[in-house]
């Protein structure tokens, strides 16, 4: 085979999955943010009687028949007062409003309910702009309006397929958002790394409350009055900074975060300019022994290259090709199927009106063989990797993963590349197929590996083993409550045999026997979405399981989770968990012995201890420079806009 990346970084994410079995660590879910507290919400409490008006379902008298009160408790989801009126049945109703002073006013509606239903609601003799109860309980907008009189009329009414009613708000105040309508906390953010000399930037939007004024205080002498602001440490060290909230009646929040700040080294190791920024891949396209690389915006685009950046080939979506709705990366990998020295590109490419799985030339891009893309249109995660189904020295297996499209249907499928003498050489010969019905339930990738030592893989999607002609060897249904978000292969514990590491999602970390699928630890977790298995801690015997697990309070945030081989909780870090989804790695970052983790824009030792801070977060992490040490790589665009393949890495000697 030709000079490729390591399978653990061709593939990522598979299954994982429960049982009976009593969690590894005692630790259990996570608390994200110890200190937020976002505290009741009594809705009353934090309006302005200058400004606001709150009309609530008691107000509601001559009700139509059919309508009628219900609580939190029976419509199953929260109510800002613990009711809901339900308007089941014709009719409409109103309802005075005495008024702080005549003027202009605006409209809030929090309702509940789907799709096909809906109500209508008027202010005086106008129409509200938007319908209400049609959607899960939320506030919507309905529009301004001109009050002439210290009173107004609210009407409600036209309703259909009984949707729900919780309150509404008629306010003055232009600028309210009635989410904020809630104790006055000030959140300056999560505990972070930066560089000195290099821009952070800090945001208030996570607060809560009717805020009036900002008021941002750093330890190295610095201040701001604004919400969203930046700052640059000029100085490595460790500083707080605090963000205070002033309500418009003097009330005041203080919250403080630590700034980890460490000096901006230089780790830039390779820096190659490229026409278009997406996602990579990576291989040996020439045979020269150097890693080259694919550039791939999903479903629109592919770039080839030269590791020393010369432009090879591009293809191109036609305009016509209608592109998913959402979309995870582009289904491309670089090997060499035929044994030639060169690696081939299998890539998905539409043509003539249709969808092709393509092997391409590595050089040239031109198509060497396809076969029609086995799925329907409409799936969002679509996703190629290279097995051995065969055992043959030469001529390797494509695995090929779709999920998430029309009908919930999943499926794997196996492709084997049949050489140029044989007569069907123009064709890739499907080996099997897959599937399962449900959203989400084969996970998000598809993993292979030799476990009886035959040379042939067997293959891994979700909660199965399947044998290399296609028969399931064991599949957990038990398991399959929830989808698994990642997984790696490995002897775990040493002992000579494979086992599985998965991220299943809020089932937690698992670890199953690879040969039987029996699940050999568990521990549960608030969202596990990444994973991977390294020695980074060469102090404990075996090899540990490295889990991104993340939150959604009050929006997207990650903490990093390591385990033992045997599922004791190491680490859990930061203690407060940062803001978004970074992706996780692994690399032996400075030679020495024992893995690293790279996770963000930070490199971080088997103890959770940050040990360098890069300038941009990890896309992937092998050797890409040939030193022996692994790199971050990943694409951005710099600051005088140009865009490059940049690679980080240690320059320390070993």
């Amino acid at each position: 085979m030709g000079t490729v990346m390591p399978m653990r970084y061709l593939a990522t994410c598979v299954a994982a999955f429960m049982l009976s079995v009593p969690p590894a660590s005692a630790a259990g879910p996570l608390e994200p943010n110890p200190e937020f507290d976002p505290g009741t919400i009594e809705l009353a409490r934090f309006l302005r009687p200058d400004t606001d008006v709150l009309v609530e379902p008691e107000s509601v008298q001559d009700r139509p028949e059919g309508w009628r009160v219900v609580t939190s408790e029976w419509l199953r989801t929260g109510c800002s007062g613990g009711e809901a009126l339900l308007m089941a049945g014709a009719g409409d109703t109103t309802v005075e409003l005495p008024l702080p002073a005549p003027g202009e006013y605006h409209l809030w509606v929090r309702s509940h309910g789907a799709a096909t239903r809906e109500f209508r609601v008027w202010v005086d003799d106008q129409e509200a702009n938007v319908p209400f109860g049609d959607a899960t309980m939320s506030w919507r907008k309905g529009g301004t309006f001109k009050v002439e009189r210290t009173t107004a009329t609210l009407r409600f009414g036209a309703a259909k397929n009984n949707p729900y009613f919780d309150c509404a708000i008629l306010t003055r105040d232009a600028a309210l958002d009635p989410n904020e309508l809630r104790p006055l906390r000030a959140w300056a953010g999560d505990e972070l790394w930066a560089r000195a000399g290099e821009g952070v930037g800090f945001t208030g939007r996570y607060s809560m409350g009717r805020i009036a004024t900002w008021r941002w205080e750093f330890s190295d002498g610095g201040t701001r009055d604004e919400r969203d602001i930046g700052h640059t440490f000029a100085q490595p060290g460790d500083y707080t900074v605090t963000l205070t909230a002033t309500s418009a009646t003097g009330e005041t929040h203080s919250h403080s975060l630590t700034a980890h700040v460490l000096e901006a080294t230089d780790y830039t190791v390779a820096r190659i300019p490229i026409r278009r920024a997406a996602s990579p891949r990576y291989g040996d396209l020439n045979g020269d022994g150097e890693i080259d690389f694919l550039v791939g915006d999903p479903y629109r685009w592919v770039d080839a290259y030269l590791s020393d950046g010369t432009f090879l080939w591009s293809y191109d979506s036609p305009a016509e090709f209608p592109t998913p709705p959402q979309r995870r990366e582009h289904p491309m990998v670089i090997w060499d199927f035929d044994g030639d020295g060169r690696g081939e590109v299998a890539m998905w490419r539409y043509l003539d009106g249709a969808e092709w799985l393509c092997l391409c030339d590595g050089l040239t891009g031109g198509i060497e063989k396809k076969v029609p893309w086995p799925v329907p249109e409409g799936y969002i995660n679509g996703r190629l990797a290279v097995g051995n189904l065969t055992g043959e020295a030469a001529g390797a297996t494509i695995l090929m993963f779709n999920g998430q499209f029309l009908g919930d249907l999943q499926q794997a499928d196996a492709y084997e590349v049949v050489g140029p003498g044989d007569p069907t050489h123009e064709a890739l010969n499907h080996l099997w197929s897959y599937s399962a019905h449900g959203s989400d339930i084969l996970g998000h990738f598809i993993y292979s590996l030799d476990l009886d030592g035959d040379l042939r893989e067997e293959a891994f999607v979700s909660a199965a083993m399947i044998r290399p002609d296609g028969s399931v060897a064991w599949e957990r249904q038990d398991l399959r409550t929830d989808h698994a978000d990642s997984m790696r292969i490995g002897d775990l514990n040493l002992d000579g045999k494979a086992e599985v590491a998965y991220c299943y999602s809020s089932q937690g970390a698992y670890v199953l026997d690879a040969a039987t699928g029996a699940t050999l630890w568990h521990d549960p977790t608030n969202h596990a979405q990444q994973i991977e298995i390294a020695d980074v801690r060469p102090d404990v015997p075996g090899i540990e399981v490295i889990v991104g697990d993340r939150f959604y309070l009050p929006d997207l945030r990650a903490k990093l989770l390591i385990y033992s081989a045997d599922g004791q909780r190491l680490t859990e870090t930061p203690r407060v968990a940062i803001a978004g989804n970074p992706n996780l790695g692994v690399l032996e970052w400075d030679g020495n012995p024992g893995a690293e983790i790279a996770w963000s824009n930070m490199i971080l030792n088997g103890r959770g201890e940050v040990i360098a801070v890069l300038p941009a977060g990890l896309h992937h992490a092998f050797d890409f420079c040939g030193d022996g040490k692994e790199e971050s790589v990943r694409t951005l665009q710099d600051r005088d806009g140009k865009l490059y393949l940049v690679a980080y890495g240690c320059k320390a000697g070993t």
